[in-house]
């Protein structure tokens, strides 16, 4: 149950109510014990106690039987006690008894007991770890239940004494005890009796300095002598009498219930789950196996720890004594293959070999004294049974020679067909064993139905493909290249590669038939044939390559790119199987630096090594020992040993049948421990390591050492809150930590190669830089024009006139508007290629018609030059009014007003974002071929280096033309309107300052965010647009209602088709989906225009009709015709 589900569970009442059935027979004081309980009963607030007598509980079972889930039976009449466990069979709830279970009752009940045979053996654990094979041992008639298991468990070299009263335990140790001169007395009575032997072992001073004396938790009740040890139950090391410990045997199993809910995910929606999660908990139905070992000193109650330690060094027994046990250890046998050769070859791959030094770390660990089965030495055998081939007679003629020697577990080659067929021959051999393995992560292996004795400390390798590929996405990759080899294991990887592609709409961009490179390829020569496949991924422009195979092939392939031109920075490799990367920088004879330049740095997603103090302590063994340092796969084969291990330790400290194969398998899928990788435990139902974390892991080529080394830069959780921690920077190729863009910039007909870009900073910095400068000075500009503007008052069109050329200019404006905007924001090029065409063409941005290299953009930049001095001059002429005060009365004077009245509104709207963009693109230099400023090229012509030369100078007359056009723009755009005599709808001054300040973001945003970080760009166009038409339609924008009405739709629209964009960016799938949304959006849009204009904005502006000659004619000739029959005909009343 989780927390959410328990906080649910209390405010909606639905807590569990728990029976607690006493009779009047019932040996408890129960109004003491009702108190004690429920002030304790705070601790499990989820469930109901409710105190309820035997014979009132018959009647609500026989009324409400639905109502009874947990029923604690006090009662002491034996037929009350099993009435109850039938009733609890047939209307299924949990019965819980202070009475031990036994096959009488029904599998519905449990005993707060412990289990005899659990319990015997926690006893002989302590004894034997005491070197006690000795002794007295006193039974009462009430704990007879005992002597056989203790019979059997224990030595023959023990006295067993019965009590059958407390009157005769004098006796009874004088006559029986004394002559046999003993030391050790381990007593199992009530605890009144026990009293009565303490004291009278001590006057008879037979129990003293250099005696031990051991007790039951009953027995110990009273206070026993300083020295004493107890074996009391977990939880229970207190308690002093049978009340409270029965008190705490209740609280304690409900709060280890709610535990066991929480951590499992359990939910209880019926009788079932209630029963199994008590299963769980009561091995055996008995809810009391775990004990602590007390020790008296003092006077007081000291816990020593669990009864199944090997540390006893802190007892202090009778008289003071402090005693060390020793204890002769015993082998036990386990196996190891190194898989070294492979049947039917003379080839050996001692490689294979390292990745068991781990094993053996772990091995001489327990060997040398680490408390783990410390009554035992384990034996390792180590032989061949193959490599990456399977042959059964050769494996089975391997595992024949050293049958005596395969021991109680085994540790696999790593290879899938191999430990598939390593079960094959132990079964052939009728051996029944758990086969660990430490790093075979192929998926066919997760399923404990098909390979019950099977497990492993790796991940399965697919779901690592997954959160791969989930990885990547979240990094901000959507398009890549894969290649994949067909062996089984990488098959599977790349399947889910693909599935999970799909997915999250993540294109692969290579064609799927060329993205296989056969497992028999092995050379340079042989994958010669193939180099069609790596010229598809070359041509698919893909940034990022994801490598699926062993590091054998992986170093030709690279070789084969760099021989077809690729180069450093080209690709950002992604490796599905870390476990290789090092192996691939093996020399082979030949140079490396292909390999090298072509595939580093890169990334890999892995499980995690050498973690913490147990990882930072392995590696040290291994390089001490064996001289390998960060060997992963030894890590992960010394996790595989210490999982069979930490089983082995578990079992033998209970006494448990380590040779019963099925057994020693279910309790290794039980552990949970930190090894060298981390927290391991075994997912339930499965033979897969559970997975709670993943490493990002970055691969640098380091001169140095002359070797690949794994940064870990982040963690990856696919269960936890956060699913990417970063580290430290991702390093990409030129040491920039900023994500490349998902497609290669691909520079055809450049003066230099491809290869020798890369990313430039400094430059990117100066845009940045110019671009906020720009968005100052407009910020400056508008400060102070608008204090001359803001007293202004447009008046509203109220009356119905004649539309003019002037009123054309405001509502096209509108429409060139909307497209350039959209031109502006995330790009429509996937949703509709036909508007991003549209907008591209309105903002002069001509790279989707015709190619601006090699001095072409020059001829587009003077032609801008152009016509900011064209605005210039019409700026001041309307500013000085030159056409009146210089030129009055001439000809000038009229052109010149002309031009201004014709030209302003073409010049200072339509073309004010087109001019300031391709102003701006000039300074755009953040590509380069080297370090230096004059190293950067433009981006719309990489024939022109930056800053120096032709560039520099026009990069001049760009910051000039900026900073006279801008002010200048903003000035004219509200005093051209003021001078048109004709124009009826005007711009509220207001508007255009906005609109001016948010053209100017919305255009550095496109030169510099956008380029970057596209998700970023969207999102933040999208919201400013947003904000921008929310403000419009609160702040009419017009003088005329209708006008305002249609720009704040078409600012909604720009809105909408930016987020669609953004989304479509993000995916990358360009599917008709989001051109139907973008239809269906700007539809509606339409829609709710035309009926909210009919009803509330009425048109104003007409067209002037032509002169209706058939009416004037009429008018004319007819002499029934009268004036008052005609309207106007015309822009003015032709009959007045």
């Amino acid at each position: 149950m989780k927390f959410w589900q328990i906080f649910i569970f209390i405010t909606l009442g639905l807590s569990i109510d728990v029976f607690l059935v006493y009779d009047n027979a019932t040996s408890l004081n129960m109004p003491l014990f009702k108190s004690n309980l429920e002030s304790s009963w705070n601790k499990t607030s989820e469930f109901n106690a409710l105190f309820t007598d035997y014979t009132i509980f018959t009647q609500i079972l026989k009324e409400n039987p639905e109502n009874i889930q947990i029923v604690i039976d006090l009662t002491s009449d034996f037929k009350s006690h099993f009435w109850i466990s039938r009733q609890a069979l047939e209307n299924h709830f949990i019965h819980i008894t202070q009475k031990n279970y036994n096959e009488a009752y029904s599998d519905w009940s449990f005993s707060l007991n412990s289990d005899i045979n659990v319990y015997s053996k926690a006893i002989k654990n302590v004894w034997d770890n005491l070197n006690w094979m000795t002794g007295v041992v006193f039974l009462s008639l009430k704990s007879l239940l005992i002597r056989d298991k203790v019979y059997t468990t224990l030595d023959n070299d023990f006295h067993y004494v019965i009590i059958e009263s407390k009157s005769g335990i004098t006796e009874v140790i004088n006559r029986d005890v004394f002559k046999l001169g003993r030391n050790l007395y381990f007593v199992f009575t009530e605890s009144d009796i026990s009293e009565e032997i303490i004291s009278n072992l001590v006057q008879t001073k037979l129990l003293g300095k250099g005696c031990g004396l051991f007790l039951s938790q009953e027995s110990g009740y009273k206070a026993p002598i300083d020295g004493s040890l107890i074996l009391a139950s977990r939880g229970q090391e207190q308690t002093t009498s049978f009340q409270e410990s029965l008190q705490a045997n209740i609280v304690n199993l409900f709060i280890s219930l709610l535990d066991f809910l929480q951590n499992n995910n359990f939910y209880i929606d019926s009788p079932t789950v209630l029963k199994n999660a008590f299963i769980s908990l009561c091995e055996n139905h008995f809810c009391t196996n775990s004990f602590s070992l007390v020790n008296i000193q003092s006077g007081k109650r000291v816990l020593i720890g669990d009864a199944y330690s090997k540390n006893f060094s802190s007892i202090i027994f009778p008289g003071g004594q402090i005693s060390i046990p020793y204890v002769q250890k015993k082998k036990i046998n386990m196996s190891i293959s190194n898989g070294i050769h492979n049947p039917f070859t003379n080839l050996t791959m001692p490689y294979f070999q390292v990745q068991y030094f781990g094993v053996y770390i772990a091995i001489d660990q327990v060997n040398s004294g680490e408390d783990l089965i410390s009554n035992f030495i384990m034996e390792p055998t180590t032989f061949d049974s193959g490599n990456s081939i399977y042959d059964f007679e050769f494996s089975y003629n391997s595992f024949s020679e050293n049958i005596k020697k395969i021991g109680v577990m085994h540790i696999p080659q790593s290879f899938t067909p191999v430990v598939i067929g390593t079960m094959k021959t132990l079964s052939a051999l009728n051996i029944s064993i758990p086969v660990i393995a430490g790093l075979s992560n192929d998926a066919s292996l997760s399923f404990s139905d098909t390979f019950p004795y099977f497990s492993r400390t790796t991940f399965d390798g697919t779901y690592v493909a997954s959160q791969s590929l989930k990885l990547l996405y979240t990094l901000g990759w959507r398009n890549c290249a894969i290649l994949y080899q067909d062996e089984i294991f990488m098959t599977s990887v790349y399947n889910e590669f693909v599935k999970t592609a799909k997915e999250y709409r993540f294109n692969i961009l290579n064609r799927e038939d060329l993205r296989l490179i056969p497992s028999s390829v092995k050379n340079y020569t042989s994958l010669l044939k193939y180099t069609h496949a790596m010229q598809e991924v070359i041509d698919s422009n893909a940034k990022l390559l994801i490598i699926v195979m062993t590091g054998s092939i992986n170093h030709y392939i690279m070789d084969i790119f760099y021989d077809l031109g690729i180069r450093k920075g080209d690709f950002v490799v992604f490796w599905a199987i870390t476990a290789w990367i090092n192996s691939m920088y093996i020399p082979r004879g030949d140079n490396l630096t292909k390999s090298i330049e072509v595939s580093l740095p890169s990334i890999s997603l892995d499980q995690p090594a050498f973690v913490g103090e147990i990882g930072k302590w392995v590696n040290i063994e291994l390089t001490s020992k064996y001289q390998t340092e960060n060997n992963i796969a030894s890590c992960w084969s010394y996790d595989a040993a210490r999982l069979g291990i930490n089983a082995l330790d578990y079992m033998t400290n209970r006494g448990l049948d380590y040779t019963n194969g099925s057994l020693f398998m279910s309790y290794i899928r039980k552990q949970n421990f930190v090894g060298c990788s981390g927290n391991i435990r075994i997912e339930p139902n499965s033979n897969n390591r559970f997975i709670d974390s993943l490493v990002l892991k970055n691969a640098i080529w380091d001169e140095n050492s002359k070797n690949v080394i794994l940064e870990e830069v982040g963690n990856w959780s696919p269960i936890g809150n956060k699913l990417l921690t970063m580290k430290k920077s991702i390093i990409y190729y030129g040491n920039s930590t900023n994500k490349p863009d998902d497609f290669r910039v691909v520079l055809d007909g450049c003066p230099f190669p491809q290869s020798a870009v890369k990313t430039f900073e400094k430059g990117r910095y100066l845009i940045f830089g110019i671009g906020i400068a720009t968005v100052i000075w407009s910020f400056f500009n508008i400060f102070f024009i608008w204090k001359q503007w803001s007293q202004i008052v447009v008046p509203d069109l109220t009356s119905r006139e004649e539309v003019s050329y002037e009123d054309f200019i405001m509502g096209s404006t509108i429409v060139i508007e909307f497209f350039q905007f959209l031109a502006m924001g995330p790009g429509m090029k996937p949703v509709s290629s036909f508007l991003n065409y549209i907008g591209n063409a309105l903002s002069f941005d001509f790279d989707d018609f015709f190619s601006p290299k090699n001095g072409a953009f020059w001829i587009i930049i003077d032609l801008v030059f152009v016509g900011v001095l064209l605005w210039v001059v019409l700026s001041l002429v309307v500013l000085l009014n030159l056409g009146e005060r210089k030129f009055y009365g001439k000809w000038i004077a009229e052109k010149l007003n002309s031009y201004a009245d014709n030209l302003m509104p073409f010049l200072g709207n339509w073309c004010f974002i087109p001019f300031i963009s391709i102003l701006l693109d000039v300074f755009v230099c953040d590509q380069s071929i080297g370090d230096n400023f004059t190293d950067s090229f433009m981006m719309k012509d990489c024939y022109q280096f930056c800053w120096k030369d032709e560039h520099l100078v026009y990069s001049i007359f760009s910051g000039i033309a900026i900073i006279l056009y801008e002010p200048l723009a903003i000035s004219c755009r509200p005093l051209w309107q003021e001078m048109q005599n004709l124009a009826h709808v005007k711009s509220i001054p207001l508007h255009l300052m906005e609109k001016t300040i948010i053209q100017v973001i919305f255009i550095v945003l496109n030169k510099t965010i956008k380029r970057i970080q596209r998700l970023a760009h969207g999102l933040i166009f999208t919201i400013v647009m947003l904000c921008f038409a929310i403000f419009t339609l609160k702040y009419k924008a017009y003088n005329y209602e209708r006008f305002s009405w249609w720009l704040s739709l078409s600012l909604f629209g720009v809105s909408w088709g930016s987020f669609l964009a953004t989304i479509d960016n993000e995916l990358g799938d360009g599917s008709f989906f989001w051109i139907l949304l973008l239809i269906i959006g700007w539809s509606i849009l339409i829609c709710i225009g035309v009926i909210v204009q009919r009803v509330k904005y009425p048109s104003l502006l007409y067209r002037p009709q032509k002169i209706n000659t058939e009416k004037l004619y009429h008018f004319a000739f007819a002499f029934s015709s009268r004036i008052d029959d005609y309207d106007e005909v015309g822009s003015v009343n032709f009959l007045q």
